[in-house]
């Protein structure tokens, strides 16, 4: 592979990158308005499994639970709404 398209292969992945994550975000603020009015969290779950093993699913991860009141349980794979909502 010659520079030219190293180069052309990293802006390629600078773009796909800000795409995803913007992508990330927009749905995960859709999830959260979702679960708020039908009480249903399981597309976070989804999320998450479509999601490459990454620094970037564990941000979401963290996110997610940092803004809505689900948990992840590392062991389960899964968000959980805790018993103690009043945490």
């Amino acid at each position: 592979m010659d520079i030219k398209t190293i180069n052309a292969k990293i802006k390629s992945i600078a773009t796909r990158g800000k795409n995803i994550d913007k992508d990330i975000h927009e749905t995960g603020v859709a999830i959260m308005r979702h679960a708020e009015k039908h009480h249903d969290y399981s597309a976070a779950n989804r999320l998450v499994d479509a999601m490459p093993k990454s620094g970037r699913t564990k941000a979401f991860i963290k996110w997610f639970s940092d803004h809505t009141p689900y948990n992840w349980n590392e062991k389960e794979k899964t968000f959980k709404l805790p018993k103690n909502k009043d945490k």
